[in-house]
């Protein structure tokens, strides 16, 4: 009986011992399986949060991309200062939440970012709200310095958040330099800058305006039209599709005349942005070679090429 009653207790314990580990496993998957929901969740707000941010960083570099003269400024200081709220806001939003177990290196980088780039939209919405020369020529250099901040804390950021696709614009950051040379002088074009800027106008007024594909055709240099004559894509089979690359509508465009850069003689780049329909701006750099005397369109990263 007592040998009984000894394998009767052994059993119980054993059995005790499995269901206590059973229950211990079933706890861990399930705290495995919420964890792995919470950074879920977390990556995805991330993502939405700073789609949100590129949006309103292209509207204020475009802003800054428009400035020719003090008269523009006024621009930049509300798209700026609207930029600036909504940092503020999603600093404050972030603050009450902690992030998922392992990502809190993540989350401060972030709002190192948030902050260093509040700062920046602060001081650049003030002193372009002013549109005064002496006291952008006297904050000029912290403003620089606030940009290159912020622009290494987003990179920062943005490396440890891997998931993230995408940075703000480069061109966001030079406040400073637009800024002082808003009270510079105005200098008319050189015959090839006005070329290019011309060449531009008539090729985007084609594209977005006038929907003129008999002119878009004859603005692509000899190496796209080689390229398609090799791969056998047709004027009418390009316009085919030519819209669907857009990857949105476009409603009006502006060529950045001190942004038209060029690389030789026959080559060069220019800042261009696209106004979408229900979207944030479009910033691209689209490139152009002189070929007989004529610019032509090299890329387009507009159309996807």
């Amino acid at each position: 009986m007592r040998g009984a009653s000894r394998r009767t207790i052994i059993l119980l314990v054993i059995a005790a011992v499995v269901v206590l580990g059973a229950a211990a496993t079933g706890v861990t998957l399930l705290l495995s399986h919420q964890h792995a929901q919470n950074v879920r969740a977390f990556k995805a707000q991330t993502s939405s949060d700073w789609g949100e941010m590129a949006g309103s960083a292209r509207t204020v570099t475009a802003s800054l991309l428009r400035v020719t003269s003090p008269a523009e400024l006024a621009e930049v200081s509300t798209e700026a200062g609207k930029m600036k709220e909504k940092v503020d806001g999603l600093v404050a939003r972030l603050e009450k939440k902690s992030p998922p177990s392992g990502y809190s290196q993540v989350r401060a980088k972030e709002l190192g970012a948030l902050r260093s780039t509040s700062a920046y939209l602060h001081t650049m919405s003030d002193l372009a709200g002013k549109a005064s020369a002496d006291e952008v020529a006297a904050a000029g250099q912290l403003l620089a310095d606030q940009g290159r901040k912020a622009q290494g804390d987003v990179s920062d950021f943005l490396s440890a958040a891997s998931w993230l696709r995408g940075t703000l614009p480069g061109d966001l950051y030079n406040g400073s330099g637009v800024l002082l040379q808003a009270f510079q002088p105005q200098r008319g074009m050189d015959v090839q800058r006005q070329q290019v800027y011309e060449a531009l106008q008539t090729f985007m007024t084609a594209d977005i305006f006038q929907h003129n594909f008999d002119v878009i055709w004859s603005m692509l240099d000899s190496r796209l039209h080689t390229g398609l004559d090799y791969y056998k894509v047709t004027k009418e089979k390009l316009a085919s599709v030519w819209a669907k690359n857009w990857d949105g509508k476009p409603v009006d465009f502006y060529v950045s005349k001190s942004r038209i850069d060029f690389q030789s003689p026959s080559s060069a780049t220019a800042k261009v942005i696209a106004y979408m329909k229900n979207q944030s701006p479009r910033i691209e750099e689209i490139s152009l070679v002189n070929e007989g005397g004529v610019w032509k369109i090299d890329s387009d990263p507009f159309a996807g090429f």
